[in-house]
Formats: C-alpha cells, structure tokens, sequence
C-alpha cells in the first residue's frame, strides 16, 4: 500500500471514530481513564499518525536540527539508554558532563588537544560493565575515544579531586 492510500484509509478511521456519540470532557475522561481502547484514545492515535504521514519530512527536519543544536544533550540521552539496556547504573547528567569538561579545561584526557567537540569516553567500557556516571566518563576527542575502542589505552586518567566530585552532587540536586 503506498504512503498516500495510507493515509486516506487512517482519515477515514477517524472519521468513523468522529460518528461515535459525543461525550462531555468529564465522561471523556473517565472512560480514558477506565478502558485501553476508548474513543479519544483511539482517535488521538490515529490522528498523530495521519499528521507524521502528512509531515514525515517536516518533522524528521525538525528533529535534526533540535539534535544538532542540543548535541550534548542528545548525546547524554543515547549514552544513558544504552546504559539502561545493558543493566548498568546510568546517573549521569549534562550539568554533570558540563562540569566534567570544565575540570579537564575542555580538552581530550588522553592527548591534550581541544577538539571542537568532546566525546563521552566510558573509562571502563560499557561492554566490560562500566556505567554512565561521572566517575566513568572522561572528556575525548574522537580520534583517541575510537582508538581506545572497548579497551583501553595506556594512559592513566586524572581522576577528578573531592571537591568536583562535591560540585557534581550539587549540580544533581538543581
């Protein structure tokens, strides 16, 4: 079935859940609230479907450019949820990658330089068990998080002094 025959089919499914009686907000509520497959639940999906099959091209722009423009944060979501999927603690934050890249002064741990971007490099590697916390994350360029790849490289990273490690507790409670 092709994109557009898609979409006239959903239009009409919502136009035969439109043809339901109408119901006041409060009894709306309470059958969203009761039943999984209510009216307006129904009808809401259906029409969040026929609006991204109307505005795939739309919406997959919008939602690069909030990726380029967000990339930290981005970054921080995919790392935590790989975390999470491999059963490893994942606490880490922006704020706290932030302050993280503050204390190594933005520069790469392992060679010095200061890339335009820093990459999260896990000092214990997700694959052998290490976590998305701020203990595991040190400040990369790419060049040196890849060669490290799951291992690990010879050099020892600075471990960051006890009153960063206060600093990061503060910035996880705001």
């Amino acid at each position: 079935m092709d994109e557009h025959q898609e979409v006239l089919n959903l239009r009409a499914e919502i136009e035969a859940a439109l043809s339901m009686p109408t119901l006041t907000t409060e009894e709306m509520a309470k059958v969203n609230s009761e039943q999984e497959g209510s009216p307006a639940r129904e009808w809401t999906f259906l029409w969040r479907r026929v609006y991204y099959q109307e505005n795939k091209e739309k919406i997959k722009a919008k939602t690069a450019t909030w990726r380029a423009d967000h990339a930290d944060e981005w970054n921080v979501y995919q790392q935590r949820r790989r975390a999470l999927m491999a059963g490893l603690p994942a606490t880490l934050t922006v704020s706290e990658w932030y302050v993280i890249k503050e204390f190594y002064h933005f520069q790469c741990v392992y060679c010095g330089l200061m890339p335009k971007t820093l990459t999260q490099d896990h000092i214990m590697p997700v694959g052998r068990g290490g976590g998305f916390t701020a203990e595991n994350i040190a400040p990369a360029c790419q060049s040196c998080n890849s060669r490290k790849r799951a291992g690990y490289l010879p050099f020892v990273v600075t471990p960051m002094p006890q009153h960063m490690e206060a600093i990061l507790l503060a910035s996880a409670g705001s």
